[in-house]
């Protein structure tokens, strides 16, 4: 562990929030944990078509993502999760939106989610509206 990670794990300890915070290292296969959290979150600058967005929202999971530039084609902000500004005070705020749940956006994109059928068929057309 160098020590970037050990300063975050020790600051996860010391605000005492490891019950809401978890950091798992690498795992040979994310998607468990991934079916199992609350929340995915993706702070990109840039991307082309992320596979990462649509397999956090295959598993009804909502989404906390910067707005690198082909998001829009991908997810809708405030229905499949929030998309931030490009810094770190913008993806705080929208993390703890999520979390708190005060205005029900958090509740509403799970039960959007809840509605959307993911498919290898929609990634592609997903995709090739991206690459037009």
């Amino acid at each position: 562990i160098n020590k970037e990670i050990l300063k975050v794990l020790n600051e996860n300890k010391d605000l005492k929030t490891q019950d809401v915070l978890t950091f798992v290292g690498a795992v040979s296969n994310p998607y468990p944990v991934m079916k199992n959290s609350d929340l995915g979150v993706l702070t990109s600058k840039t991307e082309g078509y992320c596979m990462a967005v649509i397999e956090q929202l295959s598993l009804s999971s909502p989404l906390v993502t910067t707005n690198f530039q082909s998001i829009s084609e991908q997810m809708t902000h405030k229905k499949e999760g929030l998309i931030s500004q490009m810094d770190v005070e913008s993806v705080a705020e929208n993390i703890l939106q999520m979390i708190e749940d005060n205005d029900g956006i958090y509740t509403i994109c799970k039960s959007e989610l809840k509605k959307t059928e993911f498919s290898n068929d929609l990634a592609y057309q997903q995709f090739l509206k991206a690459v037009e």
